[in-house]
């Protein structure tokens, strides 16, 4: 079920209706809002005329299908790219088109990009290359240039909680709130599950006048705990200390206070991905929350 986007899908269709296909896309936009689900419902649409197209297309083996991501070190290689350039001037077999689909794009290395880069100037007229990205500006300006780039906005509030409706997910969190720590994306919504009972302390640490030495290293010991997500988690604290900042304009001292935290978390998260020791990291985090 695709949630929003619903001018997008339509453009998409018809183009597809008046045989109007370009030979490449850029589908840009933040994180978890729907993009692929909309790329492959737009490849799916281009390429299957009956139930067996579909049957193959939704098990993933419909031969003129390729979708390409990246790899277990987080990058696209170019002999991933250069496996499609050698694909993409062979004729379809069960398809008018081919459509290549290339997921988080930006992790195309800059050597594949240019290597890409020949296909999209002199494209077949049977291929179409979809490229997702959520950091459209990580892609080379040539191939920004040769593809046309659809723009996917953050979903609204309401069509997130119609998400979060219709697949009866419950999250005990203010809905207000929820709704910016989601911040219109779908991928947020499973996040802040895996992340919840963190999120609910930092909310809760957050929202008291006065806290203790005790509560403090309550605090530090869950961060500890979720070092492998720390970033995440502290993007929440961060995210939650804002939140308070924004309904509390008129206190000055109370701005002051989350305005500081937030510097001192920011710091934190440069001294972890800087290398310097986690246990170090986290000390002078919560030195520093005490001390405001």
């Amino acid at each position: 079920m695709i949630i929003g986007h619903i001018d997008i899908i339509n453009n998409l269709e018809k183009n597809i209706n008046e045989n109007n296909l370009l030979h490449a896309y850029i589908f840009s936009g933040t994180e978890g809002i729907g993009k692929k689900k909309v790329a492959f419902d737009f490849a799916k649409k281009i390429m299957c005329k009956n139930e067996k197209d579909e049957l193959m297309f939704d098990n993933n083996n419909h031969p003129d299908f390729k979708y390409i991501c990246e790899d277990e070190k987080n990058s696209i290689k170019i002999e991933q790219i250069r496996e499609l350039i050698s694909d993409v001037n062979i004729k379809p077999v069960q398809s008018q088109y081919k459509v290549y689909i290339i997921d988080n794009a930006e992790k195309v290395t800059t050597q594949a990009q240019n290597a890409l880069l020949k296909t999209l100037e002199e494209p077949s007229t049977f291929s179409i290359i979809i490229l997702i990205t959520s950091r459209y500006y990580e892609l080379i300006d040539t191939i920004r240039s040769r593809a046309t780039k659809v723009d996917f906005s953050n979903l609204s509030n309401d069509e997130i909680k119609q998400y979060i409706n219709s697949n009866q997910i419950q999250i005990d969190i203010q809905e207000d709130k929820l709704m910016y720590l989601i911040d219109g994306s779908i991928k947020n919504i499973y996040s802040i599950i895996d992340n919840k009972q963190v999120i609910i302390l930092i909310n809760e640490y957050i929202k008291k006048q006065n806290i203790n030495i005790i509560e403090l290293n309550k605090l530090s010991s869950v961060l500890v705990e979720n070092k492998e997500k720390i970033n995440e988690i502290l993007e929440y604290f961060i995210k939650l200390l804002n939140y308070e900042i924004v309904n509390n304009v008129k206190n000055i001292e109370l701005i002051n206070k989350y305005s500081n935290n937030i510097k001192v978390i920011e710091q934190t998260k440069k001294y972890i991905n800087g290398n310097i020791n986690f246990d170090i990291c986290i000390d002078y985090l919560i030195m520093h929350i005490w001390e405001e």
